[in-house]
This record gives structure tokens, C-alpha cells and sequence, in this order.
């Protein structure tokens, strides 16, 4: 199982919330790019870097953080926040991007979703950000109607390169995971899934690498000491 670091952008910081609360930011590095490198220099293989305003939809984006971030790591790197349109989908797989994640739209218009699978493949990856089972759009503010499982089977014959299923009833709070939760995600899904939300220890890793899931996003345990990458990283290859 992969370990990807966050990196979340929110006016050109980098912040961890606490579920997605944009008035509650725990962690704050003014040094986006450098933390990207710091976290490359500690191990990590791939990030995920996330444009937090843009997905909120606050009138301004972190673009050129994002841009910076492509330029000055060397690893791969998954982005997404507030990624509507397919000339959105376009430049930041021109600027570097690994994979692209698509939220909102996806959810909304499955006839694009299906045109950016099968223009691009592999190099698209759906959020499945649910909460209390439900899909959450728009930053997590707005419930879709659309049940969890439901949404997964929808997406999951498309060819993504993953899902990415963040349990936002936990995310940024440490209380650890919904292991029941996550399995069935994984049980529904042919599609490689990747897993966010509430992990704070080693043990959650491991679980998690024992039920397939294919990568752990690491944000609130990374910046707050909880869990440290290199040792993470060696528990999971040993």
C-alpha cells in the first residue's frame, strides 16, 4: 500500500481542517512547496495536493501553488479541488499532474465523467467523499442524494486509475477509522481504491493494507506527529 502526504491549499498555505471545516484549520505551513519537498526528502513516493479554495468555490484558486509544487518534486503527484471543466482537466495534466481527482462534476454530470474516462484513463480518479453514507459535493457542504455504495457502483466500471474514498465524518479528527466502512467500499469496487479520513496510527495503516485498499492519503497524523512517514513506510514493507 502506497502512503501519499496532503498537501491542502487554502490561500496559499498549507492547512489541515477538521471535517473539512474551513474555520477550523489545526495545521498551517506557510510553505506549501517546501513542505512538498520536505515530505519527498522523508520518503514519500507520490503527494496529493488539493486546491481547497477552488473547491470551496471562495472566488480565488491556488493554481500557482499547484504549478510550483509540479515543478519542484520529482515524485508523482495527484491534484484536485474545484476541477469542473475539461480545460481544467487539461492543464493540470499539461502542467505535470499524475492524475487528476473530480469531485462535484463527476457526481453531477456522469456524461462528462464518462468523456474524461475515456479521453484520459487511468489518469482520473473520482472522489467519493461521503458522509453519514451519503456522496457530499461542493467542498463537502452540499449532500448529493446519491448513497455511497450506489455512487461507487456507478463510477467503478469506467477505468479510473482509482477511487478515492474519504470518510468525512472523521477526516482531520484522529478518532481513527470505520473499518466496516471501508471494506465495503473496497468489496464494491473493482477499481483500485485509495482511503482518507481520521487514521492515526500504524495499526489503521496496516489494517487498511490488509483489507486492499491501494494507498492512504496521510494529512492531520503526518503534520501532528502522530504518525511519522519513515516509520510508517517501514511497517508497511516489513
Amino acid at each position: 500500500m502506497k502512503l501519499l502526504p496532503a498537501i491542502d491549499l487554502q490561500q496559499g498555505k498549507c492547512v489541515q481542517l477538521v471535517g473539512g471545516n474551513p474555520e477550523q484549520a489545526r495545521v498551517r505551513v506557510d510553505d506549501p512547496v517546501g513542505q512538498a519537498t520536505r515530505w519527498v526528502a522523508a520518503g514519500a513516493e507520490a503527494l496529493h495536493v488539493i486546491d481547497l479554495d477552488a473547491a470551496l468555490d471562495t472566488g480565488r484558486t491556488n493554481r500557482d501553488v499547484v504549478r510550483a509544487i509540479l515543478d519542484a518534486v520529482d515524485v508523482p503527484v495527484q491534484v484536485g479541488g474545484g476541477v469542473r471543466s475539461t480545460p481544467a482537466v487539461e492543464e493540470l495534466l499539461a502542467a505535470g499532474a499524475e492524475r487528476v481527482i473530480l469531485g462535484t462534476k463527476a457526481v453531477r454530470d456522469p456524461e462528462w465523467l464518462k468523456e474524461m474516462a475515456r479521453r484520459f484513463g487511468p489518469r482520473i480518479m473520482v472522489a467519493v467523499d461521503a458522509r453519514g453514507g451519503e456522496i457530499v459535493v461542493r467542498g463537502w457542504r452540499e449532500a448529493s442524494g446519491t448513497k455511497l455504495l450506489d455512487f461507487v457502483g456507478q463510477v467503478d466500471k469506467l477505468g479510473l486509475g482509482a477511487l478515492l474514498f474519504t470518510d468525512v465524518d472523521v477526516e482531520g479528527t484522529l478518532r481513527g477509522m470505520n473499518e466496516r466502512l471501508v471494506k465495503s467500499v473496497v468489496d464494491a469496487a473493482e477499481t483500485p481504491v485509495q482511503y482518507a479520513g481520521g487514521l492515526a496510527s500504524l495499526d489503521e495503516l496496516l489494517m487498511l493494507a490488509e483489507l486492499g485498499v491501494d494507498a492512504s492519503i496521510l494529512g492531520m497524523a503526518l503534520y501532528t506527529g502522530r504518525i511519522d512517514l519513515g516509520e510508517a513506510l517501514g511497517a508497511l514493507e516489513g
